[in-house]
């Protein structure tokens, strides 16, 4: 009997140990549990990301209205499949520059007119779209044919694409091309009187990241 009390007290420390090392195990696992838990309650409870286009969910009202997000039935962000369900009758062609090459639709609503859709680079989404249609018209009444000068801010910002050079009209995404072929270095920054009494010629939309 003496010699099991000696070998039973030997051993107590480690068992002692090893029991308190099985409780803080299943604790932490617990503790583990109840985390992953919450962070997936917290993953299924946020909400999901938006589009990057502008103005989500400004969508056009009719065929011709351009908003911050498309013209028409033509959005930002849509894929360019998208826009040859919508318009059976669009042309599918590519353009280049620099040895990139990008895809874009056109429509031709009517003789002498279209409206261009184009993707970002190898990517088939829409980032912009512009029309020489009067026609088409934004709820701010800037449409084609009307004088660049009325809408313009009071130092041009510009930006180039697709090898022409477009006016930003201020507080929102919305272009128009000046009839006078100006470069973009020679209007960037400088007076609207620069562009006299130049006109809309075309119309545009864009979104560099949608």
């Amino acid at each position: 009997m003496l010699p099991c009390l000696i070998t039973m007290k030997r051993f107590l420390p480690a068992l002692i140990y090893y029991f308190l090392i099985t409780i803080t195990c299943c604790t932490q696992k617990k503790e583990k549990g109840e985390q992953s838990g919450k962070d997936l309650q917290l993953k299924m409870t946020s909400s999901p990301k938006k589009p990057k286009f502008y103005g989500y969910p400004d969508l056009p009202k009719n065929d011709y209205e351009i908003t911050s997000i498309g013209m028409g039935k033509i959005i930002l962000g849509d894929s360019v499949q998208k826009v040859f369900r919508n318009y059976p009758n669009a042309e599918d062609t590519f353009f280049t520059k620099s040895e990139i090459k990008w895809r874009a639709a056109i429509i031709k609503p009517d003789s002498g007119s279209f409206i261009i859709a184009e993707t970002e680079e190898a990517v088939g989404l829409i980032t912009f779209i512009h029309t020489n249609c009067k026609a088409f018209i934004t709820r701010d009444s800037i449409k084609v044919g009307m004088k660049v000068k009325d809408f313009a801010g009071d130092t041009l910002q510009a930006i180039e694409l697709n090898n022409k050079t477009w006016i930003i009209i201020p507080g929102g995404n919305t272009l128009v091309r000046p009839a006078s072929p100006l470069k973009l270095k020679t209007i960037q920054g400088k007076p609207k009187g620069i562009l006299k009494e130049d006109k809309i010629t075309e119309i545009g939309v864009y979104c560099g990241d949608c």
